[in-house]
């Protein structure tokens, strides 16, 4: 189950090469060596080459997509290793809220290897958000996050360039994320705010281990 969630678009596309010459070879056997092949199995292949073609030439470019999680910086919300599905759809109509888990394409100045992150959104365009002793607040409010592994943990101290300071009041059409783990999460604190430009959709579901399959929160 859990290397078919993780199947890249080069390995589907070799099987719907593969079912293609399947169903074209017993056409042909049908065709010019007058054999009775199994009607049945020429219209499973065509099931299945039409589900692949729906998946991942509509729905996986403009509708959902799976992704991997690569660091503990969401633990206990999401763990290494875990998949999940991300609606990239829903912000071309709604902005994204405060609380919803977003991936998005990593910040130049975040100098990571991964080419998207994973963060949950908790300053919105002209908040002033502030983090005393792990408590973070919003607008001068406390910030209620009952999904926030070590509530108490101080966050990192920044040490690259452009990183933010707080109190901080967000900018028009930037987003501030953190993690869920703050011990333990390069996020806003340290690379910055994220542009609207570079996310990509909202974490909606948990896919994998099937274990924990569920919407996520």
């Amino acid at each position: 189950m859990e290397w078919l969630a993780g199947l890249s678009i080069e390995w589907i596309l070799l099987f719907a090469f593969i079912l293609v010459f399947a169903r074209l070879g017993l056409y042909l056997s049908r065709r010019f060596l007058g054999t009775k092949a199994d009607a049945y199995g020429g219209e499973l292949i065509e099931s299945l080459l039409c589900a692949w073609v729906v998946i991942f030439l509509f729905v996986k470019p403009f509708l959902y997509e799976q992704f991997s999680i690569p660091s503990g910086s969401m633990i206990p919300t999401l763990n290494i290793g875990d998949r999940i599905a991300v609606n990239k759809y829903v912000y071309r109509f709604n902005p994204p809220e405060r609380g919803d888990i977003i991936v998005f394409k990593s910040p130049p100045t975040a100098r990571q290897d991964e080419a998207d992150f994973v963060k949950r959104l908790v300053g919105m365009p002209g908040d002033t958000v502030d983090i005393r002793q792990g408590q973070v607040y919003v607008n001068s409010r406390p910030l209620k996050e009952s999904y926030v592994y070590e509530p108490n943990a101080t966050e990192p101290e920044p040490n690259y360039p452009g990183s933010i300071h707080f109190p901080y009041r967000v900018p028009k059409d930037r987003y501030l994320m953190l993690g869920d783990n703050r011990r333990d999460s390069f996020d806003s604190r340290v690379w910055g705010l994220v542009e609207p430009e570079r996310i990509k959709g909202k974490a909606v579901l948990k896919l994998w281990p099937f274990s924990n399959f569920g919407i996520l929160h």
